[in-house]
């Protein structure tokens, strides 16, 4: 459902409209819904190589769809923007959305690497019966109870397609793989110049793209399209010390810090 809602090449023909007071993705299961006509992993495969950039739905959950959705399913909102770990028992999480900011209408800066601790990943609850969990995670728990000061919206909206020259597009094409299939690279390639160029000639696009975001396009090979990515090798993890209002001075990344001594919890993880 994550993935019909914003890839509608990828959902079934027919969407159905919403169901008020019901979770949105319930209206797909709603009788007389027309199902995907072929469950091929190389046609899905295909339909994600040769997305068009504006047919991906980045903001699903606009103000009319949540006026729509039940109270449980808004109970948490404030953390929906928040940089926070999430914690069950003895598992914690971090939820990021600085990394995907995109999704909630706002300006995408290269991300910091993720914030998740090695020294408190795989605890286990095993031969631990006197540990004091509430000690223990007592800094994760009071940022979670303070999470309403770790909101990161104070990005400016995203308005109109990425520049391809833009930072953040530079960055991500180094650290991905653009392509599902190899084969898909030079049709879509094709496709992308054109989209580019429809762009380019639009009011909005007249505004924020040059000729230089078309050179992406024609100066790098399919092959180089094709087999991008680059893992991040950083070898520690960051923690924010101030909150992203505190830190926010325009469309950056909110600046991190190494992780500090307090989680530094000598324990066994087995």
């Amino acid at each position: 459902m994550w993935a019909w809602e914003r890839c509608p090449t990828l959902a079934p023909k027919r969407t159905p409209s919403q169901v008020e007071n019901k979770p949105l993705g319930h209206r797909w299961l709603r009788r007389g819904n027309q199902h995907i006509d072929n469950d091929d992993v190389r046609v899905f495969r295909r339909k994600l190589d040769i997305m068009k950039r504006h047919e991906f739905v980045w903001e699903p959950y606009i103000t009319t769809v949540i006026s729509l959705l039940p109270p449980i399913c808004v109970l948490g909102s404030v953390a929906w923007w928040a940089v926070v770990p999430l914690i069950c028992f003895q598992v914690i999480e971090w939820h990021q959305p600085d990394r995907v900011l995109r999704q909630f209408g706002m300006q995408q800066p290269i991300p910091e690497s993720p914030s998740q601790p090695l020294n408190i990943h795989d605890i286990t609850l095993k031969g631990k019966h006197d540990e004091n969990w509430g000690q223990l995670f007592a800094p994760m728990i009071h940022q979670w109870n303070n999470r309403h000061a770790f909101r990161v919206d104070a990005y400016p909206r995203q308005e109109g397609l990425l520049s391809f020259n833009s930072d953040y597009m530079v960055w991500y094409r180094r650290k991905t793989k653009m392509f599902v299939d190899p084969q898909n690279a030079n049709t879509t390639t094709l496709a992308e110049v054109a989209e580019t160029l429809q762009y380019m000639v639009s009011p909005q696009g007249r505004n924020t793209w040059t000729v230089d975001d078309l050179g992406h396009h024609t100066d790098t090979s399919a092959s180089q399209h094709s087999f991008g990515g680059v893992a991040e090798t950083q070898a520690h993890f960051s923690w924010p010390t101030m909150t992203p209002s505190q830190q926010y001075q325009g469309p950056i990344p909110t600046p991190n810090a190494p992780l500090g001594t307090q989680w530094n919890m000598h324990m066994s993880l087995e």
